[in-house]
């Protein structure tokens, strides 16, 4: 996953917590072997190598896991689309980056959603239609893995603990040395060492998005790593959004999918939500101004981000 994973387990013996935190660091690099893409002989890519017009059946908790995704891609309206690996092609973002013409743009496009790749959920297949198709799993992975680590813990009868896979965190129980919720850091959308914000979580994920931080620069222009499936574009760089939800994967997915809607939609779409909380972090011209739904303020206990109702109708990002 291109990251480093950190885990604390705490409320047991010094024994136990060993045992329990080497379990889930195994579990953790087990479903990062499975749904790695930069690896053509993992699962995964296997599946996206499979020969076009042909349905191939991959494991069960991949085919679940793809379902689940495709589910989450059809409730965001397509700002979060697993299918968008022709799109990074295009773009080269594994390979330092390009502007595609408008014909490989278009040719991408076709490449991707729903006409490019179909599940049958009757089958437990999944067929490719165009051969220049294949999954992403970049949106999803580390929520998969986090949601998986979790069941193995709570399975090894740990109460307390706290994971760290680089840019989404999971937080279980409270935090035994301190007897309270665990307390988690929101980065500046530029500045990943510095903090804006704390949030206090419990049996919770706490996911950031942001193009800033890994962008490339294109005949002297930035541009971000997370495509808007809508358009076949890169999202604009404009700040960081951060979920906190009960569930890893929907906390992943839903970073991203906010993200590319942008902090005025994303925000209008957020607050519909009564157990997902959002923070909208927006970077303008060296200034920050923050942005959350209802649900994010139960966990919010400081900001040095000014945090006002929502953005302005008008407010457009370039």
């Amino acid at each position: 996953m291109g990251t480093l994973f950190r885990v604390e387990v705490a409320g047991v013996e010094r024994e136990d917590a060993l045992v329990a935190a080497e379990d889930v660091i195994q579990e953790v690099e087990r479903l990062d072997r499975a749904l790695t893409t930069w690896d053509a002989r993992s699962p995964m890519s296997l599946l996206n190598q499979a020969p076009v017009g042909r349905p191939f059946r991959p494991e069960a908790e991949l085919f679940d896991l793809l379902v689940e995704a495709g589910a989450w891609s059809d409730c965001t309206g397509g700002t979060f689309d697993p299918t968008i690996g022709a799109l990074v092609d295009a773009w080269r973002l594994r390979r330092g980056g390009a502007c595609p013409d408008g014909q490989t743009l278009a040719s991408a496009r076709r490449a991707t959603g729903h006409r490019a790749l179909t599940l049958d959920c009757d089958e437990r297949a999944l067929t490719r239609h165009h051969p220049r198709a294949w999954i992403d799993t970049d949106g999803f992975g580390k929520g998969a893995a986090l949601t998986s680590a979790r069941g193995r813990l709570s399975g090894g009868g740990v109460s307390s603990a706290f994971l760290d896979l680089g840019g989404q965190v999971l937080a279980i129980g409270r935090d035994a040395s301190t007897r309270s919720s665990w307390r988690v850091g929101v980065a500046h959308p530029s500045r990943r060492h510095e903090v804006v914000a704390h949030l206090l979580v419990e049996d919770a994920s706490v996911a950031t998005s942001g193009n800033s931080e890994r962008a490339l620069m294109v005949a002297g222009e930035p541009i971000g790593h997370l495509i808007d499936p809508r358009t076949g574009h890169p999202a604009a760089l404009w700040g960081s959004v951060t979920v906190v939800a009960g569930d890893p994967m929907l906390a992943d997915v839903l970073s991203t999918a906010l993200y590319v809607m942008g902090p005025v939609a994303g925000l209008a779409w957020s607050r519909r939500l009564e157990d997902v909380g959002a923070l909208f972090v927006i970077e303008r011209d060296g200034s920050l101004a923050g942005f959350c739904n209802a649900a994010l303020e139960r966990w919010l206990v400081d900001s040095v981000v000014p945090l006002v109702p929502g953005p302005a109708p008008g407010l457009t990002l370039s």
